[in-house]
Parts: C-alpha cells; structure tokens; sequence
C-alpha cells in the first residue's frame, strides 16, 4: 500500500491523511492477513491498528508486544 502523490508535491514529514484517507488505511490495515511495517508519528493510527510496537531509542530497537496505549504507560514509566 503506498500513498499516491502528484511528482510536483514536495515530501513533507509531517502531511497527514483526511479523515477519509485516514478511515480507508484504517479498514485495509485491519483486514490484512499479512504482517505491516508501519512507520508513523500519528498515535490515532498505532492505537487502531499495532499489535506491536518497535521505538527506536538510543541507537536500540525494542519489541514491545501490546497496544499503543500499554505502550505509552510503559515508555511514561520507564522515562520516570
């Protein structure tokens, strides 16, 4: 799955998808059988779909196995 854009848009790493676009991702990453790597910033999105999470700290990647919202209370805690 990959997001079309026209040559003359410039990349941008903060663009963030309309609510519409945002929905459809949603559904198709939902129904996939498959595995997805999923690089993003938008937790709306990790909450809907992540049955894992991968953060990147310190040079380290960690597995973690859970929702994002486990996720978020455990990297508070650690950050503590």
């Amino acid at each position: 799955m990959k997001r079309a854009e026209s040559s003359s848009d410039p990349p941008h790493p903060d663009s963030s998808l309309d609510l519409e676009s945002f929905n459809a991702l949603n559904i198709a990453l939902q129904k996939s059988a498959g595995t997805v790597l999923l690089v993003t910033h938008d937790h709306d999105l990790i909450e809907e779909v992540a049955t894992r999470i991968w953060p990147f700290e310190g040079g380290r990647i960690e597995d973690f196995k859970g929702p994002y919202e486990e996720y978020a209370a455990y990297a508070q805690e650690k950050a503590s």
